[in-house]
Order: C-alpha cells, then structure tokens, then sequence
C-alpha cells in the first residue's frame, strides 16, 4: 500500500491554532502552515511523488534494459538478458506492484 501524505496537529511545538503539518512517511514535509494550506499541498506532494515513482521506474527499466542489450553472446548471458527484459517489461506495466495495491 502506498503511503499518502497526511495533515496533522501543527508539530512546531508552539500548539498553533488553525495551523498544521503535513507528514510523509513518518517525516514532516511541511510545518506549521494554515490548515486550508496544508490541505492544498496534499495534492500537490501526492503528484510530485507520483512523478518521482515514474522517473525512477523509467530509469530502473533503461538501465535494465541496457544491461539485457549488453550481454554477451553466450547461451548463460542471453538466458540472463531475457530474464532482464521480461523484468523490465513488467515493471514498466506496473505487474510488480499489483499484488500490494489490493
């Protein structure tokens, strides 16, 4: 399961009316902001993850990618450089993350 941020009690330590902050991951991203801020900023984090997810997983597949394509010729590497291929063509389907987001 994907761990979304969420707002909470300001966490400055002042006990902030109307203030809060935003946690993700167990870090605090955000401190001591408006409440309707805090809410504002949710969407926002939550896409620039999302955008962070896809540049990783595009990367993970080029480079797993390029080592299949770089195999030497031999029955042992290519056996390896389809496994390699096959790996990469699912996670850039998503397949390896399928099982957790039920």
């Amino acid at each position: 399961m994907t761990e979304r941020p969420r707002m909470q009690m300001c966490a400055c330590g002042e006990g902030c009316e109307d203030r809060a902050s935003v946690k993700w991951r167990g870090y605090i991203v955000v401190d001591c902001v408006p409440d309707q801020q805090a809410g504002r900023l949710i969407p926002a984090i939550t896409e620039g993850m999302a955008d962070a997810v896809a540049e990783e997983r595009a990367a993970v597949v080029a480079w797993m990618r390029e080592r299949a394509h770089s195999a030497k010729f031999e029955t042992q590497e290519l056996v390896k450089a389809d496994a390699l291929w096959d790996a990469a063509d699912m996670i850039e389907r998503g397949e390896h993350r399928r099982g957790e987001e039920r």
